[in-house]
């Protein structure tokens, strides 16, 4: 898992912090050969983060910034 935080902050301090894992795509299209689309793959994604991280709540919230309309935020 890859962690980033903002110039200048540390992850204790920061507003923002980005969290993110790669994904072997050959692998994973082996151990889940049902999942074919691009949604299938992400809620295959949340499942498995939420059941390693139970104290973990992902929500689907609306952006200020507008960038995408319903980003996912991990609540913990």
């Amino acid at each position: 898992m890859n962690t980033l935080v903002p110039d200048g902050f540390e992850f204790s301090n920061a507003d923002t912090v980005l969290c993110a894992k790669a994904v072997y795509k050959p692998r994973y299209q082996v151990e889940n050969p049902a999942s074919r689309s691009l949604d299938a793959f992400i809620k295959d994604d949340k499942t498995s983060f939420v059941e390693k991280n139970a104290e973990v709540l992902i929500i689907n919230a609306h952006s200020e910034a507008g960038y995408r309309a319903n980003q996912t935020c991990i609540d913990i």
